[in-house]
């Protein structure tokens, strides 16, 4: 019996012997042994349209780039890019893929394209002058879609940093339309802020996703209106004259949908003469 599996052991190590000696050695390459470029992360300004990176492969490769905006192509040791200008307010990327044929590596080229001017940039309110912000007044008594339970200071109805056009602000608030502030003026001279919905909705997929329109009234007649929609280019600015009136109301209300209707005041302030404005029911 010890005989018998002495000889099974044996034959074990032999079997295992003949596939190790039948498997070809195997080995693995870094794509930087294989494919070197000059840059493997390229930034372009928003309306550059054309860029180049040199490459050099020890093996045949092919190119991928699977893009709306931008396109890639190799010739005699370029790879050549050409992009869209980019008009929007939010920085985009694209990825150039390099494979080999045979031993398919890859190696990957990062096309980073900047925004226009005039964004990614911190607004601070007045330094000086009579002045309080919406934040700062007890906002319990403006309405809001059942999404939020209340009107959200410094963080959006998401929770994230308050961004419009990818801006930010000292001060802002959030709501979610439909919703209405109705303000006391108490004397107030004017209104200030900007308008816009929260950059947060360019990560949602759906299409109809954040447009609103808004409305400004005092003593019941309109002096503001429009319509937000995420795609817009730049903020609403509103520099409202209140002198004189007694109640100013702000009113959002869904454009059809009101799905990602999240809706930011940016820097939005009372200049005063004497007391607060009061949000009421």
């Amino acid at each position: 019996m010890i005989r018998a599996r002495i000889l099974s052991v044996l034959a074990g190590l032999f079997v295992v012997g003949l596939l190790s000696a039948a498997t070809p050695d195997i080995k693995y390459y870094q794509p930087r042994e294989l494919i070197q470029v000059s840059t493997d992360d390229v930034q372009i300004s928003f309306d550059q349209t054309e860029a180049s990176v040199f490459v050099t492969a020890k093996s045949p490769y092919e190119l991928y780039c699977r893009s709306k905006w931008l396109t890639a192509k190799e010739e005699n040791g370029l790879i050549l890019i050409s992009a869209q200008k980019n008009d929007s307010f939010v920085p985009r990327t694209a990825r150039i893929i390099l494979t080999t044929k045979k031993e398919n590596v890859s190696r990957v080229v990062t096309v980073t394209q900047k925004p226009e001017p005039g964004h990614d940039q911190f607004f601070a309110l007045p330094t000086s002058g009579n002045f309080v912000k919406l934040a700062d007044l007890d906002l319990s008594h403006a309405t809001h879609d059942k999404y939020i339970k209340e009107i959200l200071v410094n963080k959006s109805v998401d929770g994230h940093k308050i961004r419009i056009k990818n801006n930010t602000y000292e001060s802002a608030i959030a709501t979610h339309a439909p919703s209405t502030f109705k303000i006391k003026l108490n004397g107030a001279m004017r209104f200030v802020c900007d308008l816009g919905i929260d950059d947060e909705i360019l990560t949602r997929t759906v299409n109809n996703h954040g447009n609103a329109l808004y409305k400004v009234l005092l003593d019941g007649k309109e002096v503001a209106a429009g319509r937000i929609t995420i795609l817009d280019k730049q903020a609403v600015h509103l520099d409202i004259n209140t002198h004189g009136a007694k109640m100013m109301e702000i009113e959002f209300d869904p454009d059809g949908s009101n799905w990602g209707d999240h809706i930011d005041l940016g820097n939005p302030y009372f200049e005063l003469t004497a007391d607060k404005p009061e949000v009421v029911e």
